[in-house]
C-alpha cells in the first residue's frame, strides 16, 4: 500500500497503458474476425486526387495457385459513410459485411477523413453529388479499383451508403445498372447499328435472338452474335445491389425509355434494399412509425400504389408500355435466402424491400439492425454468404444474422479512450517532476473574479455558444480556400479555417474584458492568463 501511494502515478499511468493495449488488441481481433480477414489501408489517385478507403479481405480469397492466379473469387461491396463524416461512422456494417465472407471496400469520400478534395480533378466548382458524376464522390473511382482486384468475383459487386454517401450510391445505380434490361439492350443495338424496325409487341416480348434471326441477313448474323457477346459481356459486370441507408436514393426512381424508339415504363434493373429510420422524414416519423412506408419515394422505389409492409421482399415486374406494372409481394425479409423464388427474383435484378430500424439520422452508425439488414440484403442478392447460396438448399445460407460483433470493437474503444483520458493527470504530474518543467510549479493564481459575478457568467455562455453556434455556418467559412498541397482535404480546410477565425474572436474578447473588468484587480495580462514563461530550465 505504501509503495502504491508514493507511486500512484505511475501506476495509473502503466495500468492505463495496459488497458489501451488490451482494448487496441481487441479492436483489432473484431475487425479481422480473430485473423480470418486482412485488414488494410488503400490509397488510390487515379486523377491524382487521393481516396482512401480501407480494405477487408477475407483471407481465403487471397489464395493462389503456383503461377500466383486467384484460387477463389469472392463478392464485393462498398460502403459509403455520410456527409462531414469518415469511412469508420460505417464499421458496423463494413465489419459485418466482412464476417460474412465479402470483399469490403470503405471509403472515404473525396474531401472527408483522409480523402482529398474534388477540386484537384480539374473542375472549376466542386461538384453537387446530386445531380453531377458521383465519381467525384469517390464512389466510381472506388468501383473502378475493385475491377482492378483477382479476388473479386466481377459479377457480384454492390454498394451501400448513409446519407450522402446513399445518394451517390443511388447514382451509381443510375449511370451503371441503367433502366434497361439485356434484352432491351440488344434489341436497342438491332434497331441502331442495322437498322431493324422493331415493334411495341417484340419489345415486350424480350425475345432479341427471334428479332435477329427472323430480320437479319446470313451476312448479318456473326456480325449480331460477335455485338450481343459484348453486351451480354458488358451487362453480367453490371454493379447490380445497391443499399440506401436514410436518403433518398437519387437517381433510382423509375421512368419512361425509349427501347428501339418504343416508349416503356421501366424500373431500376437492379436489387435495390432502403433504410429508412423510424425518427426521421421530414419529421413525420415522430408521430407516425409507418410514415417511409407510404411516402412517394418509397411507392416510387417499389413500384407499389399503397403502403409498402416492412421487412418484406417485393419483386418488380416488367410493365409492356408507359404505364408502371405493380410488384408483386415475396417473403419475409429475414426468411431463408435460398428460397428459389426470391433468388429468381435476385438475380433477374427485380428485389425490393423498405425496413425502418429504430433510430434517427446518425443513429446509422450506432445501429445493430442497419448492420443486419446489410447482411441479409447483400447474402441474398449476391446469393454469398461465406461460400455459395444455392436456391433451394439450406447447407450454407442466411436468415436472421447475428449483427452484434462491431459492438465489441467500439465498447472496447470506448474503454480505451476513457483510459487515455484517465492517463491525462497522472501523466501530468510525472512530467511536473522534471526539472525541464521546474519553473511552472508555484502558487496557483487567486481567482481575479468570483464566481458569483455576472461578468464571469455572461462571458462564460459566450465563451461556450459562439463556437457551437457558429459551427454548422462556420464550416463553410473557408469555402473559397481550395485545395493546395498545403492543405488537401477541402472539409477540413473549411473547419480549421472556422477555428482559427473563432480563435481570433475569443482572443479578442478576452483582451476587452481584461482591459474593461479584470484590470481593476492590478494583476497584469500575462500573470491573469499565464503567460509568463522563463526559458532557464529549457537547457
Amino acid at each position: 500500500m505504501k509503495i502504491w501511494k508514493e507511486n500512484k502515478s505511475a501506476a495509473i499511468v502503466v495500468l492505463c497503458l495496459f488497458i489501451i493495449l488490451v482494448t487496441g488488441l481487441v479492436s483489432i481481433g473484431v475487425k479481422s474476425n480473430n485473423g480470418r480477414i486482412v485488414v488494410k489501408e488503400v490509397k488510390i489517385s487515379p486523377y491524382g486526387t487521393d481516396l482512401a478507403g480501407s480494405m477487408f479481405i477475407p483471407k481465403s480469397a487471397l489464395k493462389t495457385d503456383q503461377a500466383g492466379n486467384f484460387i477463389n473469387t469472392v463478392p464485393a461491396v462498398i460502403v459509403n459513410a455520410g456527409f462531414t463524416n469518415s469511412r469508420t461512422y460505417l464499421d458496423n456494417v463494413a465489419i459485418q459485411l466482412a464476417r460474412c465472407g465479402f470483399a469490403v471496400f470503405q471509403i472515404d469520400m473525396y474531401g472527408h477523413g483522409h480523402s482529398e478534395g474534388t477540386s484537384h480533378r480539374g473542375y472549376a466548382n466542386p461538384p453537387n453529388p446530386f445531380t453531377d458524376d458521383t465519381s467525384l464522390m469517390g464512389a466510381q473511382d472506388a468501383l473502378a479499383y475493385l475491377r482492378t482486384l483477382g479476388f473479386v468475383d466481377q459479377t457480384r459487386i454492390g454498394i451501400c451508403g448513409h446519407s450522402l454517401g446513399g445518394s451517390a450510391a443511388g447514382r451509381l445505380a443510375e449511370k451503371n445498372a441503367g433502366f434497361f434490361t439485356l434484352e432491351d439492350k440488344l434489341l436497342n443495338m438491332l434497331h441502331s447499328e442495322f437498322g431493324v424496325s422493331i415493334t411495341a409487341e417484340q419489345v415486350a416480348a424480350q425475345d432479341a435472338d427471334a428479332v435477329a434471326y427472323a430480320l437479319l441477313s446470313a451476312d448479318q448474323l456473326p456480325l449480331y452474335e460477335m455485338r450481343k457477346e459484348q453486351i451480354v459481356a458488358e451487362d453480367r459486370v453490371a454493379v447490380r445491389n445497391y443499399m440506401v441507408f436514410d436518403a433518398h436514393a437519387a437517381g433510382c426512381d423509375p421512368r419512361v425509355v425509349e427501347v428501339a424508339g418504343i416508349p416503356v415504363w421501366r424500373d431500376l434493373q437492379a436489387n435495390l434494399g432502403l433504410v429508412m429510420n423510424i425518427s426521421g422524414h421530414e419529421g413525420k416519423g415522430m408521430q407516425d412509425k409507418d410514415a417511409a412506408l407510404a411516402t412517394e419515394h418509397t411507392l416510387k422505389i417499389l413500384s407499389l400504389d399503397g403502403a409498402a409492409e416492412r421487412d418484406t421482399w417485393y419483386q418488380t415486374n416488367l410493365s409492356r408500355t408507359t404505364e408502371r406494372a405493380l410488384s408483386t409481394k415475396l417473403k419475409p425479409f429475414y426468411s431463408d435466402a435460398s428460397d428459389p423464388a426470391i433468388q429468381a427474383a435476385a438475380a433477374s435484378n427485380r428485389l425490393r424491400m423498405i425496413t425502418t430500424p429504430f433510430g434517427w439520422h446518425g443513429y446509422t452508425y450506432l445501429s445493430t439492425a442497419t448492420a443486419k439488414a446489410a447482411m441479409q440484403f447483400f447474402s441474398t442478392g449476391m446469393a454469398y454468404y461465406n461460400g455459395d447460396i444455392v436456391a433451394g438448399k439450406s447447407t450454407n445460407s442466411i436468415k436472421n444474422p447475428v449483427a452484434s460483433h462491431w459492438i465489441v470493437k467500439d465498447l472496447a474503444s470506448a474503454v480505451g479512450f476513457v483510459a487515455l483520458l484517465v492517463l491525462i493527470l497522472p501523466l501530468i504530474d510525472l512530467l511536473m517532476k522534471l526539472p525541464f518543467f521546474a519553473s511552472l510549479q508555484g502558487t496557483p493564481q487567486s481567482p481575479s473574479q468570483s464566481k458569483k459575478s455576472p461578468v464571469f457568467w455572461i462571458f462564460t455562455v459566450i465563451f461556450v455558444a459562439l463556437p457551437v453556434l457558429t459551427y454548422s455556418q462556420g464550416a463553410g467559412w473557408g469555402s473559397f480556400i481550395k485545395p493546395s498541397p498545403f492543405s488537401t482535404v477541402e472539409l477540413a480546410t473549411r473547419i480549421a479555417f472556422w477555428a482559427l477565425i473563432i480563435t481570433a474572436i475569443l482572443f479578442v474578447l478576452v483582451i476587452i474584458k481584461y482591459f474593461t473588468f479584470d484590470r481593476r484587480t492590478g494583476i497584469s495580462f500575462g500573470d491573469l492568463y499565464g503567460l509568463r514563461y522563463s526559458g532557464k530550465n529549457s537547457l
